[in-house]
């Protein structure tokens, strides 16, 4: 974790990091003091696998959200709540917003530039169902309340150690904006899997809207030639003059979605809690606390 967040130049997530080290180390009784540290490091260990990382990998396998536009919520601004604010100049669906992200991305995979040969005829007014015939809309996050199933409390705890490990604001994580364009993007399926199941990440650098892609799986995970690099851009007007600015993807969500991803590949996690999903018959739900318990019934939490 340390070394990811050094890598990120998450500042804040180090010295959490750094400082939850310690305090677990330092809670080591002086009698056997050796073996209780190493206790307590599991725990710590075991608290953040379970409260970070778990939920993420739990809702791997859940479809994309997508909204019902009769719902009668915006999802991308808070106009809902601000009398000042014409709510009919937001783009209510999930099927505008992928026209919205469809034509900022121009139609075309990030990561390898493959361009979906249909658009055009989608753009004079078919339905999305086509579109799972070429590319997908892609969440950077998907919204976690749902595997929660109330648990405010466990939920209140995840919140907490995105903002503090990935500095990741409360106000920037999508619940109900989950579909706005600056939390999508446009992958082709292939691609988009590897996505979904944080086997690769975008790694912000210092040129703004410009990222490193970074696979963490031994081989390609798409027949395509995948770009080392992606600079995203607004291609919106090329396809409609009247077409207002499209936000781009958030930086701040991209980075968080790369600490994640980083800490799962880096040490070896992730392979062990997808086992957990797919081999138990009696799998835990995704929040940390229902994880916590199947380890505890396992044998597996030691310190605490």
């Amino acid at each position: 974790m340390l070394d990811v967040t050094e890598d990120l130049g998450l500042k804040q997530g180090f010295r959490y990091t750094s400082a939850a080290i310690c305090v677990f180390s330092d809670a080591a009784h002086p009698v056997n003091e050796g073996v209780e540290r190493a206790q307590q490091l599991t725990h710590l260990a075991m608290l953040l696998v379970a409260h970070l990382l778990w939920p993420f990998v739990a809702y791997t396998d859940v479809p994309s959200p997508q909204r019902d536009p009769r719902a009668g919520r915006c999802v991308y601004c808070d106009c809902d709540d601000r009398p000042d604010v014409d709510t009919a100049s937001c783009y209510p669906t999930a099927n505008e917003s992928e026209r919205m992200v469809m034509r900022r991305d121009n139609y075309t995979c990030v990561a390898t530039g493959i361009p979906w040969v249909g658009r055009e005829t989608w753009e004079k007014g078919h339905s999305s169902l086509e579109l799972a015939m070429g590319l997908e809309i892609t969440h950077i996050f998907k919204d976690l309340r749902s595997l929660f199933r109330n648990k405010e409390q466990s939920y209140s705890t995840t919140l907490d150690l995105l903002q503090r490990f990935c500095e990741l604001s409360p106000q920037r994580w999508p619940t109900e904006r989950v579909n706005a364009p600056d939390n999508l993007f446009i992958l082709e399926p292939s691609t988009q899997i590897a996505w979904d199941t944080f086997r690769c990440a975008l790694v912000p650098d210092e040129i703004h809207n410009h990222y490193r892609l970074v696979n963490y799986l031994p081989y390609k995970f798409t027949g395509f030639q995948v770009a080392d690099d992606v600079m995203f851009a607004d291609h919106s007007k090329e396809w409609a003059n009247d077409e207002t600015a499209v936000p781009l993807p958030n930086a701040e969500l991209l980075r968080a979605r790369a600490a994640i991803t980083g800490v799962l590949n880096r040490s070896g996690v992730l392979n062990v809690l997808d086992s957990i999903k797919k081999s138990c018959h009696s799998a835990p739900d995704g929040d940390g606390e229902s994880l916590l318990r199947f380890l505890e019934g396992c044998g597996a939490l030691v310190g605490g």
